[in-house]
C-alpha cells in the first residue's frame, strides 16, 4: 500500500524545469499494524463484556438475596474468576500500549530474577490451575537475566496459560527453566 503525494512546483534542478513532484511512501506495514490494533481492541472489548456481565449478574443475585447461604462461596469464586479474566485482558491492553511507545534504543536496563517472576506468574494463575486440578511439575535452576521484567512475565503467563487451557482436568504440566550454555531455556509441556 503506497501513500501518493503530488506537489506542484516551478523549480529548476540540474537545468531541468520541474513542475510536479510525486512521492510514494510504502505504508503497508503501518496499515497492517493499525488493522491488527483495531481487531485486538474490538476482540478485547467483546471479551471484557462477558465477564463484566457475569459479575454484574452474580452481584445482582447477591444484592437481591436470591442466593442460598451454601452458594455464597461458589458465587464469590465465580466473581473472582471473572474479575481475574478481565484483569488479564486489561494487562494485555496496557502491554500493547507500552510496546507501541517502545523505541529500538530502549535498553534492557534491569537484572531480573527469572525464578521470582516465574513463581509470581504461577501464583496469579493459581485459581485456573486449581479449577482444573492440574499438577505443576516445576524444574528450575536459579537464573538472573538482563531484560524487561514485564515482558518476561507476559511470556511466562502466555505459555503457562495456554498449557492450562489445553490440559484436561486432573492433568499435569511440566515447566522447566534452565541455562544451556549462553541461552536461557523455558519449556512448558502439557498433556493436551
Amino acid at each position: 500500500i503506497y501513500l501518493l503525494s503530488v506537489y506542484k512546483t516551478q523549480k529548476t534542478f540540474s537545468n531541468n524545469k520541474v513542475e510536479t513532484i510525486i512521492t510514494l511512501n510504502n505504508v503497508t506495514e503501518d496499515r497492517k499494524i493499525e488493522e491488527t490494533k483495531r481487531e485486538f481492541f474490538s476482540h478485547a472489548s467483546h471479551e471484557l463484556k462477558s465477564p463484566l456481565t457475569a459479575i454484574l449478574g452474580y452481584a445482582e443475585l447477591v444484592s437481591l438475596n436470591m442466593v442460598e447461604k451454601e452458594e455464597y462461596l461458589e458465587i464469590i469464586q465465580r466473581i473472582y474468576n471473572q474479575a481475574n479474566h478481565m484483569s488479564l485482558l486489561v494487562e494485555d491492553m496496557s502491554i500493547l500500549s507500552r510496546l507501541e511507545t517502545l523505541t529500538e534504543r530502549e535498553e534492557f536496563h534491569e537484572i531480573v530474577n527469572l525464578n521470582k517472576v516465574l513463581k509470581e506468574t504461577l501464583y496469579t494463575l493459581e485459581p485456573f490451575i486449581n479449577e482444573k486440578n492440574i499438577y505443576i511439575n516445576l524444574i528450575e535452576e536459579q537464573i538472573e537475566y538482563k531484560c524487561i521484567e514485564l515482558d518476561i512475565n507476559k511470556l511466562f503467563k502466555n505459555l503457562i496459560e495456554n498449557a492450562i487451557k489445553y490440559s484436561n482436568d486432573n492433568g499435569s504440566i511440566e515447566i522447566r527453566l534452565y541455562q544451556d550454555r549462553e541461552y536461557v531455556v523455558f519449556e512448558v509441556k502439557d498433556e493436551g
